[in-house]
């Protein structure tokens, strides 16, 4: 991002020195594969956000809350800075990571230095957020190469061949790959934040990149890296961002082997263009990109009004292109409470909490709560199969959540859930359970299917559908627009219980009714019925009259899929 940025944060003092990186944890947690990215075993579309300040904060107790709000809402992956580059050791208290100087520079390791950052990466490590740090800025905030610049000589433009200056930025960076290289936290090392060189030729960035990436896979064989470029230098058009006078050339720089995605950025307000230019540029580099067989990252985007209308709009074209070139998207920037006070807004901030928040993020990544028993959760196959579904078919902007984790079902998939073995839909509202899973999981949309226990112990129709009532209003307390599926249940033919086909059937017959009777209740939290009874047949798709087996799980995916991905797409 370009400008002054001030941080702005009154910062306190580091209680305690945290550990360099978790020797525990593993570093390949993160790849890329053809134009796609694998995180924790998870092929998908991610979202993410920019935090540049969160690197110099020194309470940790903030650094800790605002990771849980980023991993609360869905987001997973965050940019961070991983330098701040001075030419004189500022006041006492204030975070700096590198002194530059001709007569001998200094990394500090110390309270006010590194140790910021291993307090960011201990939190993303506990969290699950995977971090994208860059190592120079070609702007001046926090040093940036001017600093470097102003200890060794030269200009910015010359920085990219300053020896001196190249020898010291590889010693900085093996400081910090050395730190993290273990850390399972990293997504990737970025060379520099919005890389230019004016009026140069453009094979000044591309061998630049080209040796700098080359060094970074010595010192780290595992984890990914990027350029951090705009996304300059592009074929197609003659608006300022396809040119190539700030000396950048997309297409050309995805084509150096070790930077294993694209990035580029998007401001048409500080380009002198408009708004509207924004879904083309999304797709002339989503287009290199799979061109290349590289993801391409939309890695900062903001406007400074309108926000919601203009940048989700740009959210939704960079998601329909997930199977086309685009792996992720990530807003700039974050924005949040801490203990010192609201962080920095630079026009273009959306905070944790606000309407903002709620239309780019929240509504970005859509919370789905698979509720139910052991048909849904043990294993639950079927959701497996279902999220397969909606990745092909790039609806990407999910979160299944629960306090229960995927099990097993041959590959990795977004597998969390309220499906709990042997419960009863007239037991949960008996033991008041389903607020508390509620309110853990926050989700968007419930997807229920339950009753197969009340069938088996003999409840009446009567009695469970005066139980969906009751959990029906438990979830639009919690969320006034949340939407709820409601499934007829598949079929139960159990050799110990004769009379339960009729009672599934009878229960089916009666959800239609009691959803529409429900559906008067409230104007935005529809229920919609999911037919997942009709062509289940017991004896091909289960293998004891009640459990699905493989058949059974094909039979389930398909059965929620058009309703579920309706409910996502709004």
């Amino acid at each position: 991002m370009k400008g002054a940025i001030a941080l702005g944060l009154g910062l306190l003092s580091l209680a305690n020195a945290l550990p360099a990186s978790s020797a525990a944890a593993a570093a390949t947690s993160v790849s890329a594969n053809g134009t796609r990215f694998t995180i924790d075993g998870k092929t998908a579309y991610f979202a993410g956000t920019n935090s540049y300040w969160i690197s110099f904060l020194s309470n940790t107790r903030d650094v800790d809350t605002v990771l849980d709000h980023i991993s609360a809402s869905g987001l997973k992956i965050l940019r961070i800075w991983g330098f701040n580059d001075v030419n004189s050791r500022p006041s006492t208290g204030t975070a700096w990571f590198q002194l530059l100087s001709s007569s001998g520079s200094q990394i500090n390791t110390g309270s006010d230095g590194l140790q910021r950052l291993d307090a960011v990466v201990k939190a993303a490590e506990k969290r699950g957020v995977k971090l994208i740090i860059n190592f120079v800025n070609y702007w001046d905030d926090y040093g940036g190469m001017k600093a470097y610049t102003t200890a060794f000589g030269g200009t910015k433009e010359g920085w990219y061949t300053n020896a001196k200056a190249q020898e010291q930025y590889k010693k900085y960076i093996a400081a910090v790959v050395g730190r993290y290289i273990n850390s399972n936290a990293i997504f990737a090392w970025e060379l520099a934040n919005e890389p230019r060189c004016k009026g140069c030729s453009t094979d000044v960035i591309y061998k630049w990149a080209t040796d700098i990436s080359n060094y970074i896979r010595g010192l780290d064989p595992n984890h990914l890296i990027t350029l951090g470029d705009e996304g300059f230098g592009l074929p197609g058009q003659t608006s300022y961002p396809y040119q190539y006078s700030e000396g950048v050339d997309f297409v050309k720089n995805l084509g150096v082997k070790n930077l294993d995605f694209g990035t580029f950025h998007m401001y048409p307000g500080s380009w002198g263009v408009q708004n509207s230019f924004g879904p083309g540029w999304i797709r002339d580099h989503a287009a290199a990109c799979k061109k290349a067989g590289k993801p391409c990252v939309l890695e900062e985007y903001g406007v400074t009004s309108d926000h919601c209308n203009v940048e989700k709009s740009w959210q939704q074209v960079s998601r329909e292109l997930a199977a086309n070139g685009m792996g992720s998207d990530m807003f700039w920037q974050w924005g949040d409470q801490l203990s010192t006070g609201q962080t920095h807004n630079d026009g273009h901030t959306i905070y944790y909490g606000s309407s903002l928040a709620t239309c780019l993020v929240t509504d970005h990544v859509v919370r789905i709560m698979p509720l139910g028993d052991s048909i849904t959760g043990s294993p639950g196959c079927w959701r497996a199969l279902l999220w397969r579904r909606l990745q092909q078919a790039s609806i990407t902007n999910t979160k299944f959540v629960g306090s229960l984790p995927a099990q097993g079902c041959g590959f990795a998939y977004d597998g969390a859930n309220e499906g709990h073995g042997g419960i009863l839909a007239t037991g949960i509202v008996a033991r008041r359970e389903l607020p508390g899973w509620l309110q853990s999981a926050k989700p968007d949309i419930v997807m229920m299917h339950l009753g197969t226990n009340d069938v088996w112990n003999n409840k009446s129709p009567d009695e469970i559908l005066a139980a969906f009532s009751t959990m029906v209003d438990w979830m639009r307390e919690s969320n006034a627009k949340i939407k709820i599926l409601v499934a007829q249940i598949i079929p139960m033919n159990p050799p110990n219980c004769k009379e339960c086909g009729k009672r599934v059937e009878a229960l089916n017959k009666g959800i239609v009714g009691w959803a529409q009777g429900k559906n008067t209740t409230s104007t935005t939290s529809p229920i919609k019925v999911v037919d997942c009874w009709t062509g289940f047949d017991t004896a091909k798709m289960t293998g004891d009259g009640v459990h699905p087996n493989s058949a059974g799980n094909e039979k389930l995916a398909a059965c929620w899929f058009d309703e579920l991905a309706r409910a996502i797409k709004g």
